[in-house]
């Protein structure tokens, strides 16, 4: 009798040849796709490809769920100086929540989705996250996922680099192997984040404010602090005559800071909330990656309670409050933190 498992069938190619190469390795899979009212309608591109793969598909409606574990978080956030990462937030309490569920009512013992990452057994015996091949690695967003879940995830493209990817769709035959890759929020399909914060932070106090330098001296006044994060560098609306990022948000006094460049560089960061994958000791080197785009930077990881220092001594990029920091080791994720707090500049 075959395994069954269920995958998060989104209708793009990389969860639809995610979908094809689990089928070809004998699971009987049903394909979910997580409808909202918040997003783009692509379950026709859903169905499609589950009709060319053969499998079942299964629409569940998240708009409620989107709307209160992460759209109204996202605003309030960045309404707050911050910078979330939506993805991160959303994986463990909308996407694999409801995978989840509909594989337990299905009988379903295996979860899957299209990320580019993969499960690790390492020496000792313990299930990780680790990273995907190359360029293509998704694995820092889902670093906040329950470690109880491990022993049922799969991730079928960890393997493959994205630039393999649309060949081998083709080659069986996906609707979607020629498809345009999707780069906005899920939440914002017309990918216009500063109208959608406009939207929800409308009359909110607290966000206006003035462009500093690092003296603290008025440069000019701001958008709105929503609109800036640390380690911005383009549309900042001010010419300064030589090239400034955005070093500091401050939502006490609404001051958004701006330095040459180099000033978005840290070797200090606090980070809150921490998540243990790994055992790890109380101080330990780390491959530390601070966003999705970012490589990783090796710094010094020292936990302390809930939370976590971490140092730099080449300083690291754009630590921005809000988004997390993941730790690696060996090329899995041993755990990770909220930044909450930048320190000494490089």
């Amino acid at each position: 009798m075959k395994k069954k498992a269920v995958l998060g069938l989104s209708g793009g190619v990389d969860s639809s040849l995610a979908a094809a190469l689990l089928t070809e390795a004998g699971f009987a899979v049903t394909g979910v796709y997580l409808r909202a009212a918040q997003a783009r309608d692509e379950s026709g591109a859903a169905q499609a490809a589950a009709d060319a793969i053969g499998i079942p598909l299964v629409i569940e409606d998240v708009t409620e769920a989107l709307e209160r574990e992460v759209c109204s978080y996202f605003a309030a956030e960045y309404g707050r100086g911050r910078t979330p990462s939506p993805c991160i937030r959303c994986n463990p309490r909308v996407k694999f929540a409801r995978l989840t569920a509909a594989a337990d009512r299905l009988g379903a013992e295996t979860v899957a989705t299209g990320h580019y990452a993969r499960m690790l057994r390492l020496p000792g015996g313990e299930l990780a996250i680790g990273t995907g091949k190359g360029r293509s690695d998704q694995s820092y967003m889902l670093c906040r996922l329950d470690r109880a879940l491990y022993p049922r995830l799969a991730f079928p493209l960890g393997g493959y680099e994205k630039s393999e990817i649309r060949a081998m769709a083709a080659a069986r035959g996906i609707p979607a192997a020629a498809r345009p890759d999707s780069m906005e929020i899920c939440f914002i399909p017309d990918g216009d984040r500063i109208a959608f914060l406009e939207r929800r932070l409308a009359g909110a106090e607290g966000l206006a404010g003035n462009f500093v330098d690092p003296s603290g001296r008025t440069i000019a006044p701001h958008g709105g602090l929503y609109r800036y994060t640390v380690g911005q560098r383009k549309g900042l609306g001010v010419a300064l005559g030589a090239p400034v990022y955005v070093s500091d948000v401050d939502p006490d006094s609404g001051n958004v800071t701006l330095s040459p460049a180099g000033g978005e560089f840290s070797r200090e960061v606090s980070v809150s909330d921490c998540l243990w994958h790994l055992p790890a000791e109380d101080r330990f080197e780390a491959d530390v990656r601070v966003r999705h785009s970012a490589g990783f930077t090796r710094g010094t990881v020292t936990r302390t309670g809930t939370g976590a220092e971490l140092w730099f001594p080449d300083g690291i990029r754009a630590a921005a409050p809000g988004q997390e920091a993941v730790f690696y080791r060996g090329g899995a994720i041993v755990g990770c933190g909220t930044i909450r707090r930048r320190g000494e500049r490089r």
